[in-house]
């Protein structure tokens, strides 16, 4: 999840753990304790400044594991107790803290991305029920947390009845992701399609949009954008908003377009094979699940295949969700492209 709704579901869950009624002693400063706590996955953002394979590897996995987050609640916990200085103890904001970082990682399970909360296990778990910035789910929990600041008497209650409602939410749109999923069923079954896998993941704007990539074992990926209740196509112009263009791609079901993709291109050569095998072995087989095959360029000297994640097809940058493997000698190393599209070395693969 963004940074922005973490931060108001741990200053609601700071709320909502309070032990009784009415004002609390400490004011509000055991709220900021909670929006800090549940801040403090995203100090991930950060782990470019040790490299890009470190970066990679363990973005939403550290910071997001139920056993560092202990940890990583200290430092809010103990930085509200040193400027509120209205305690004797750190630990009084630690409960706060660390509460909202448990809530907002099992709130990101249910995200497309998903996290790794068993870090240093290799389980990444994702329900893919969520997009990373459910504006419903924010303006939810921004109307509970509000009425928790108007009728503070009431916060607790108030910010418990919110997480009922965040929760009857995500149960409503557990039916939308399953209509999709019984859409593309329905696609696969019409066209014969051997599926290895159907993948539904939830997209911005609106929660009836979805994107569905159905994965055959003849190599290829059938990927659509579709809104479950629209009845015509929406019509943009030149002045329309760029959400306006964004929402104007998910069709109606009756007119959806499929595009099929060749994971490893129509020559289906050997070294894309090869290359995408290691890609997918070392690590990295969360990220590549939806890279197909683009081209076969030469590097610095190494004869690379390029990949590109198709969620990424349409992006502003054409870079995003680049990624080249070449080949050093007997070796393999990983690239991934940045916004300004020049590659940097991720990993040597073995």
């Amino acid at each position: 999840m963004t940074l922005l709704l973490c931060m108001v579901i741990g200053a609601l869950t700071a709320f909502a753990i309070r032990r009784k009624l009415g004002l609390h002693p400490l004011g509000l400063w055991p709220v900021l304790a909670g929006a800090l706590g549940a801040a403090m996955p995203h100090i991930q953002d950060l782990f470019f400044v040790f490299g890009s394979a470190f970066n990679l590897k363990y973005q939403f996995a550290i910071t997001w594991s139920f056993f560092t987050l202990p940890i990583l609640a200290f430092l809010p916990a103990y930085g509200v107790f040193r400027f509120a200085k209205n305690t004797e103890n750190w630990c009084t904001y630690y409960p706060y803290a660390v509460s909202a970082a448990f809530v907002v990682t099992l709130f990101s399970i249910f995200t497309g991305a998903g996290v790794q909360p068993l870090w240093p296990l290799p389980v990444h778990m994702s329900f893919n029920v969520l997009f990373a910035l459910d504006y419903i789910l924010l303006l939810i929990a921004l109307i509970f947390l509000l009425a928790c600041f108007l009728f503070n008497s009431y916060a607790r209650d108030a910010a418990r009845l919110g997480f009922i409602i965040c929760a009857a939410y995500i149960c409503v749109v557990l039916t939308f992701k399953h209509q999709a999923h019984s859409f593309a069923e329905d696609y696969a079954e019409a066209f014969k399609l051997d599926v290895v896998d159907i993948t539904t993941l939830a997209q911005p704007i609106n929660p009836l949009n979805w994107r569905i990539i159905v994965e055959t074992k003849d190599n290829r990926l059938h990927d659509t954008m579709i809104n479950l209740y629209r009845e015509g196509q929406i019509e943009t112009s030149d002045i329309s908003t760029r959400s306006a263009r964004i929402n104007a791609l998910f069709m109606p079901k009756h007119l959806a377009i499929w595009r099929i993709y060749r994971r490893f291109g129509m020559t289906d050569s050997k070294f894309p094979h090869a290359a995408f095998k290691y890609f997918e072995g070392r690590n990295f087989d969360w990220y590549s699940r939806f890279a197909v095959f683009k081209k076969m360029v030469k590097w610095q000297g190494m004869p690379c295949a390029e990949f590109r994640d198709l969620r990424f097809e349409g992006a502003r940058s054409n870079a995003l969700g680049g990624f080249m493997i070449c080949q050093n000698g007997k070796t393999f190393e990983l690239y991934q492209a940045d916004r300004a599209g020049a590659f940097s070395k991720l990993d040597m693969m073995y």
